[in-house]
């Protein structure tokens, strides 16, 4: 599962620097993909991450954060993301880290601000991290 993840990762990082998008159709692949692979190690699902990180994902979409990004996060989260309070901390504090290293970065290249920030390569980042 963790290949999987790092391929998956590496697919949508690319694609988001690319495009700022992350497309439903990749996300349906990855769905299947990590579905099949997880009944296949008979691993567990993390449904009540997936819902915590649906309604996360719904907030932030509403103060301007992508709707693939949340996706993204969902999807993540019910494969990679046990509901423990040090698994959500080790999320939390990796993707702002991840995320900080991504606005820095978009500052060193002189784009403004209001520009939008690919968020995958934070989010992908922050699940390799805590799945490593």
């Amino acid at each position: 599962m963790f290949l999987l993840l790092i391929i998956a990762a590496l697919f949508f990082t690319i694609s988001d620097l690319r495009t700022h998008k992350i497309s439903n159709n990749s996300l349906l692949i990855s769905l299947a993909l990590f579905g099949v692979a997880s009944h296949l190690q008979g691993n567990a699902l993390y449904f009540q991450s997936f819902l915590v990180a649906l309604v996360l994902g719904f907030v932030a979409h509403q103060v301007g954060v992508g709707a693939g990004d949340g996706k993204l996060f969902s999807l993540l989260a019910i494969f990679y993301l046990p509901f423990e309070l040090e698994s959500w901390r080790s999320f939390v504090i990796s993707f702002s880290l991840f995320s900080m290293v991504l606005v820095i970065i978009h500052l060193i290249r002189r784009v403004p601000i209001s520009q939008p920030i690919a968020l995958a390569p934070a989010i992908c980042g922050a699940f390799i991290w805590c799945a490593r």
